[in-house]
């Protein structure tokens, strides 16, 4: 079944990522690898979320789920990264 919400949200997940990357581009500042990461993650994961109402439920609701967690693990990285520089 196809959930309005979670289209809405994938569209605004897009628009404020391509925002973040260009201000980044601006500012001539590097995008961490890890944070870089962590926002793919979270892109395919609410990418799955919106597939996931039209075929293979399940496994694209595990597929969601996993990358939630990927992302979560990219961003402790990122975290470690960012306090071993400081």
């Amino acid at each position: 079944m196809i959930e309005g919400p979670e289209i809405v949200t994938l569209v605004f997940n897009l628009i404020i990522l391509a925002i973040f990357w260009s201000v980044y581009r601006k500012l001539n500042l590097e995008i961490p690898f890890f944070l870089n990461l962590a926002l793919a993650f979270i892109l395919l994961s609410n990418f799955f979320t919106v597939i996931e109402g039209f075929i293979l439920f399940d496994l694209f609701n595990i597929l969601e789920h996993l990358f939630y967690l990927f992302a979560l693990i990219a961003i402790l990285m990122a975290v470690v990264k960012f306090k071993r520089t400081v």
